[in-house]
Protein backbone atom coordinates (compact mmCIF):
# COMPACT_ATOMS: atom_id res chain seq x y z
CA UNK A 1 0.00 0.00 0.00
CA UNK A 2 2.98 2.37 -0.15
CA UNK A 3 3.26 5.14 -2.69
CA UNK A 4 6.16 4.96 -5.12
CA UNK A 5 7.80 8.37 -5.66
CA UNK A 6 9.62 8.50 -8.98
CA UNK A 7 12.37 10.69 -10.37
CA UNK A 8 14.84 10.88 -13.22
CA UNK A 9 18.07 10.62 -11.22
CA UNK A 10 17.41 7.96 -8.61
CA UNK A 11 18.07 10.46 -5.80
CA UNK A 12 14.62 10.18 -4.26
CA UNK A 13 13.72 13.79 -5.03
CA UNK A 14 9.97 13.88 -5.64
CA UNK A 15 10.34 17.46 -6.88
CA UNK A 16 11.99 16.50 -10.17
CA UNK A 17 10.59 18.18 -13.27
CA UNK A 18 7.67 16.33 -14.84
CA UNK A 19 6.36 19.16 -16.97
CA UNK A 20 3.90 17.90 -19.58
CA UNK A 21 2.76 21.46 -20.34
CA UNK A 22 -0.06 21.49 -22.88
CA UNK A 23 1.49 18.83 -25.13
CA UNK A 24 0.87 15.13 -25.64
CA UNK A 25 1.80 12.70 -22.87
CA UNK A 26 0.98 9.24 -21.56
CA UNK A 27 1.47 7.15 -18.45
CA UNK A 28 0.62 3.52 -17.87
CA UNK A 29 1.81 0.00 -17.27
CA UNK A 30 0.75 -3.40 -16.02
CA UNK A 31 -1.23 -3.60 -12.77
CA UNK A 32 -2.62 -6.50 -10.74
CA UNK A 33 -4.30 -5.08 -7.62
CA UNK A 34 -4.71 -7.61 -4.83
CA UNK A 35 -6.97 -5.63 -2.50
CA UNK A 36 -8.61 -2.27 -1.89
CA UNK A 37 -7.10 -0.59 1.16
CA UNK A 38 -9.99 1.82 1.87
CA UNK A 39 -13.25 2.53 0.06
CA UNK A 40 -13.69 1.35 -3.54
CA UNK A 41 -11.18 3.48 -5.48
CA UNK A 42 -7.56 2.56 -6.20
CA UNK A 43 -5.07 5.38 -6.76
CA UNK A 44 -2.68 5.01 -9.70
CA UNK A 45 -0.68 8.01 -11.02
CA UNK A 46 -0.49 11.54 -9.62
CA UNK A 47 1.87 14.48 -9.22
CA UNK A 48 2.94 16.40 -6.13
CA UNK A 49 4.91 19.58 -5.42
CA UNK A 50 8.24 19.89 -3.58
CA UNK A 51 6.47 19.69 -0.24
CA UNK A 52 4.69 16.46 -1.20
CA UNK A 53 1.31 18.13 -0.93
CA UNK A 54 -1.75 16.11 -1.79
CA UNK A 55 -3.71 16.42 -5.01
CA UNK A 56 -6.20 19.05 -3.81
CA UNK A 57 -3.69 21.16 -1.87
CA UNK A 58 -1.63 24.17 -2.94
CA UNK A 59 -0.37 24.49 -6.50
CA UNK A 60 -1.77 24.42 -10.01
CA UNK A 61 -1.50 21.93 -12.89
CA UNK A 62 -2.12 18.83 -10.75
CA UNK A 63 -3.52 15.52 -12.01
CA UNK A 64 -4.45 12.10 -10.70
CA UNK A 65 -5.49 8.81 -12.28
CA UNK A 66 -7.55 6.32 -10.31
CA UNK A 67 -9.88 3.38 -10.94
CA UNK A 68 -13.08 2.19 -9.29
CA UNK A 69 -13.55 -1.42 -8.18
CA UNK A 70 -17.21 -1.45 -7.17
CA UNK A 71 -20.27 -2.91 -8.92
CA UNK A 72 -21.16 -1.39 -12.28
CA UNK A 73 -18.25 1.07 -11.89
CA UNK A 74 -15.69 -1.74 -11.68
CA UNK A 75 -12.94 -0.90 -14.16
CA UNK A 76 -13.97 2.74 -14.58
CA UNK A 77 -10.76 4.80 -14.84
CA UNK A 78 -10.72 8.52 -14.06
CA UNK A 79 -8.20 11.14 -15.17
CA UNK A 80 -8.80 14.29 -13.12
CA UNK A 81 -6.97 17.63 -13.25
CA UNK A 82 -7.12 20.45 -10.71
CA UNK A 83 -5.67 23.74 -9.57
CA UNK A 84 -5.33 24.69 -5.92
CA UNK A 85 -9.06 24.87 -5.28
CA UNK A 86 -11.14 23.24 -8.01
CA UNK A 87 -11.31 20.70 -10.81
CA UNK A 88 -10.21 21.98 -14.23
CA UNK A 89 -10.72 18.91 -16.43
CA UNK A 90 -11.84 15.30 -16.22
CA UNK A 91 -12.34 12.18 -18.29
CA UNK A 92 -13.84 8.78 -17.44
CA UNK A 93 -12.99 5.57 -19.31
CA UNK A 94 -15.46 2.70 -18.87
CA UNK A 95 -13.43 -0.45 -19.58
CA UNK A 96 -15.49 -3.30 -18.15
CA UNK A 97 -12.33 -4.78 -16.60
CA UNK A 98 -12.61 -6.58 -13.27
CA UNK A 99 -9.92 -4.91 -11.18
CA UNK A 100 -9.83 -7.59 -8.47
CA UNK A 101 -9.95 -10.85 -10.44
CA UNK A 102 -6.27 -11.68 -9.79
CA UNK A 103 -5.22 -11.08 -13.41
CA UNK A 104 -2.89 -8.54 -14.99
CA UNK A 105 -4.40 -5.48 -16.70
CA UNK A 106 -2.59 -3.03 -18.96
CA UNK A 107 -3.54 0.63 -19.26
CA UNK A 108 -2.34 3.73 -21.09
CA UNK A 109 -3.90 7.12 -20.26
CA UNK A 110 -2.84 10.58 -21.39
CA UNK A 111 -3.45 13.35 -23.88
CA UNK A 112 -3.53 13.08 -27.66
CA UNK A 113 -3.85 16.48 -29.29
CA UNK A 114 -6.68 18.28 -27.49
CA UNK A 115 -8.37 15.24 -25.92
CA UNK A 116 -7.62 12.83 -23.08
CA UNK A 117 -7.34 9.29 -24.43
CA UNK A 118 -6.81 5.75 -23.20
CA UNK A 119 -5.98 2.17 -24.17
CA UNK A 120 -6.87 -0.78 -21.96
CA UNK A 121 -5.42 -4.21 -22.71
CA UNK A 122 -4.41 -2.79 -26.08
CA UNK A 123 -7.88 -1.53 -27.04
CA UNK A 124 -8.85 2.14 -27.41
CA UNK A 125 -11.64 3.34 -25.12
CA UNK A 126 -13.22 6.75 -25.70
CA UNK A 127 -13.48 8.79 -22.53
CA UNK A 128 -15.99 11.39 -21.47
CA UNK A 129 -15.13 15.05 -22.01
CA UNK A 130 -15.39 17.56 -19.17
CA UNK A 131 -13.50 20.82 -18.75
CA UNK A 132 -10.43 21.91 -20.71
CA UNK A 133 -8.42 18.89 -21.89
CA UNK A 134 -5.65 21.19 -23.14
CA UNK A 135 -4.90 22.42 -19.61
CA UNK A 136 -1.21 22.59 -18.67
CA UNK A 137 -0.02 19.81 -16.35
CA UNK A 138 3.09 19.82 -14.19
CA UNK A 139 5.93 22.30 -13.90
CA UNK A 140 9.40 22.51 -12.35
CA UNK A 141 7.97 22.03 -8.86
CA UNK A 142 6.27 18.71 -9.47
CA UNK A 143 7.39 15.15 -9.14
CA UNK A 144 5.19 12.14 -9.72
CA UNK A 145 3.99 9.13 -7.76
CA UNK A 146 2.39 5.81 -8.51
CA UNK A 147 -0.27 5.01 -5.92
CA UNK A 148 -0.51 8.71 -5.06
CA UNK A 149 -2.73 9.88 -2.24
CA UNK A 150 -6.20 11.24 -2.92
CA UNK A 151 -7.43 14.57 -1.60
CA UNK A 152 -5.27 14.64 1.53
CA UNK A 153 -5.97 11.08 2.65
CA UNK A 154 -4.62 7.56 2.29
CA UNK A 155 -7.88 6.31 0.80
CA UNK A 156 -7.27 3.84 -1.99
CA UNK A 157 -3.47 3.62 -1.84
CA UNK A 158 -2.35 0.99 -4.36
CA UNK A 159 -1.81 -2.54 -3.05
CA UNK A 160 -0.75 -5.26 -5.48
CA UNK A 161 1.72 -6.03 -8.26
CA UNK A 162 2.93 -3.61 -10.94
CA UNK A 163 5.30 -4.01 -13.86
CA UNK A 164 6.73 -1.91 -16.71
CA UNK A 165 5.31 1.42 -15.59
CA UNK A 166 6.18 4.16 -18.08
CA UNK A 167 5.93 7.88 -18.76
CA UNK A 168 5.91 9.45 -22.25
CA UNK A 169 6.44 13.19 -22.47
CA UNK A 170 5.66 14.89 -25.78
CA UNK A 171 3.90 11.98 -27.44
CA UNK A 172 0.92 9.63 -27.11
CA UNK A 173 1.05 6.08 -28.57
CA UNK A 174 -0.73 5.27 -31.80
CA UNK A 175 -3.18 2.37 -31.84
CA UNK A 176 -0.52 0.12 -33.38
CA UNK A 177 2.04 1.11 -30.74
CA UNK A 178 -0.45 0.48 -27.94
CA UNK A 179 -1.12 -3.04 -29.24
CA UNK A 180 2.62 -3.65 -29.59
CA UNK A 181 3.33 -2.55 -26.01
CA UNK A 182 0.49 -4.71 -24.73
CA UNK A 183 1.49 -7.81 -26.69
CA UNK A 184 5.16 -7.53 -25.74
CA UNK A 185 4.15 -7.28 -22.09
CA UNK A 186 1.87 -10.32 -22.32
CA UNK A 187 4.84 -12.34 -23.54
CA UNK A 188 6.95 -11.36 -20.51
CA UNK A 189 7.63 -14.09 -17.94
CA UNK A 190 7.53 -11.47 -15.19
CA UNK A 191 3.76 -11.28 -15.50
CA UNK A 192 3.54 -14.92 -14.56
CA UNK A 193 6.06 -14.75 -11.73
CA UNK A 194 4.90 -11.44 -10.23
CA UNK A 195 8.56 -10.52 -10.15
CA UNK A 196 10.57 -7.31 -9.85
CA UNK A 197 9.16 -3.89 -10.52
CA UNK A 198 10.46 -2.29 -13.72
CA UNK A 199 10.02 1.40 -14.56
CA UNK A 200 10.71 3.32 -17.77
CA UNK A 201 10.62 6.89 -19.00
CA UNK A 202 10.98 8.12 -22.56
CA UNK A 203 10.10 10.97 -24.87
CA UNK A 204 9.41 8.63 -27.79
CA UNK A 205 6.48 6.26 -27.78
CA UNK A 206 8.37 3.96 -30.18
CA UNK A 207 11.24 3.55 -27.69
CA UNK A 208 9.51 2.62 -24.49
CA UNK A 209 12.16 0.18 -23.33
CA UNK A 210 15.48 1.83 -24.07
CA UNK A 211 15.89 5.57 -23.74
CA UNK A 212 15.93 6.01 -19.99
CA UNK A 213 15.04 4.66 -16.58
CA UNK A 214 12.36 5.98 -14.25
CA UNK A 215 13.64 5.13 -10.78
CA UNK A 216 11.68 3.86 -7.83
CA UNK A 217 12.96 6.22 -5.15
CA UNK A 218 10.85 4.75 -2.33
CA UNK A 219 13.49 2.27 -1.19
CA UNK A 220 11.05 -0.62 -1.59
Amino acid sequence: GKNIPMDHSGTGNTGDNFNFGTGDWAVGGWINPTMVTTGTVIQLWGNLDHNANYFWETGNNKFQIRVDTSGTNNGKFQLQCADASSQTAESYFVTGLDMLDNTWKHFIIGRSGTTFAGYFNGKAVTGTVSGDHTTALGDSNYGMQFGSKDGGSNNGSYCGFVNELFVYNGTFPTAAEAVDIYMRGRAGASLVANSALKLYITSKSTDAYGSGVLYDSSGN
